[in-house]
């Protein structure tokens, strides 16, 4: 008999997508709480993220099918995913990436199930990442005439990161 490869697998309903998103940004793992100075501003960010959390983590998986570091995403590959959707600009360069793709993958001693290499981003730190270029590429310049990170965030979800989940409806295949 022969086996089924996605036998054991679960379409991402309501409830799968909820436990995952409290599971990546629970306040003793997820760095913004340590940083951002608002509870409102964290608060709206989570919200956004929230929203959208089936197709961030769609975009997740196929970021990190496509580095070859599966289930993890190295910089090479957030860099030329960042170079081809236009985050990367004038203002901000890949030296800001790679200095916010280091800050994003800090480990912390009390996160002892974040066991990914130093050099290769998770999930949460994919969250993160993104919430760190909103606030350096939007709300510290000031540009597009955005002023919060939420704002900033909301931005990148809808114009760079949810457009690649809907490119490739990367579950369709298994269904």
């Amino acid at each position: 008999m022969r086996k089924q490869v996605f036998r054991d697998f679960k379409t991402d309903n309501t409830s799968i997508i909820k436990v995952a998103f409290l599971k990546d940004t629970r306040p003793s793992i997820f760095k913004p709480y340590k940083y951002m100075s608002s509870q409102f501003l964290i608060n709206a960010c989570l919200a956004i993220f929230l929203q959208n959390f089936k197709g961030l983590k769609d975009t997740y998986l196929i970021l990190a099918a496509k580095s070859g570091c599966y289930p993890n995403i190295d910089e090479a590959h957030i860099m030329k995913f960042c170079r081809d959707t236009g985050v990367l600009d004038a203002a901000f360069t890949e030296q800001d990436l790679s200095v916010i793709f280091h800050a994003a993958n800090v480990e912390y001693e009390e996160d002892e199930e974040d066991e990914n290499p130093d050099s290769l981003l998770n999930r949460k730190e994919f969250l993160e990442l993104f919430l760190r270029i909103a606030v350096a590429k939007y709300t510290v310049q000031k540009s597009d005439g955005i002023e919060s990170a939420s704002e900033g965030l909301l931005k990148l979800v809808e114009t760079v990161l949810l457009p690649v989940s809907e490119k490739y409806h990367v579950r369709e295949f298994r269904i």
